[in-house]
């Protein structure tokens, strides 16, 4: 599985849980940049400069995985996935693997998101399911 980038985007206006997954991320091998509203996410898909940390973001062909939560300051969860997996991007890392984070994943989130999401992840977050073999799978689904 050495094709698949080991570049995490997580998308998180919560800092603590943003410190909490950097770190465990980061320990299980992974490079993590992250985004704390909808322009950030944006700005990090496009490879523009970060404003978390020097230098500009990776930009979208570069990330493994994205994780972003739904409700973020200034949009949605829900709006950076249709972007990701719409015809303007879906073309630049058409297998990039979507996690979407959410405190409540109603029925009807689940349905807007269908096809579009490769795992959904309830918050509070369970760290062991965030393992490198289990990300890896999502690659062979």
């Amino acid at each position: 599985m050495s094709d698949i980038s080991d570049t995490v985007l997580v998308i998180e206006d919560e800092p603590d849980i943003v410190m909490f997954m950097k770190r465990v991320l980061e320990s299980k091998g992974y490079t993590v940049e992250t985004a704390k509203n909808y322009q950030q996410a944006m700005d990090a898909l496009d490879g523009n400069a970060n404003p978390n940390e020097s230098g500009n973001y990776s930009g979208l062909s570069k990330y493994g995985y994205i994780f972003t939560d739904n409700q973020l300051p200034g949009g949605s969860g829900i709006d950076i996935v249709k972007k990701i997996r719409g015809p303007n991007y879906n073309t630049i890392n058409p297998n990039i693997k979507i996690i979407f984070m959410s405190a409540d994943i109603s029925g009807t989130t689940k349905s807007e998101l269908e096809g579009k999401v490769d795992l959904y992840l309830p918050k509070p977050i369970d760290m062991d399911i965030i393992s490198r073999p289990n990300l890896e799978k999502l690659y062979t689904k």
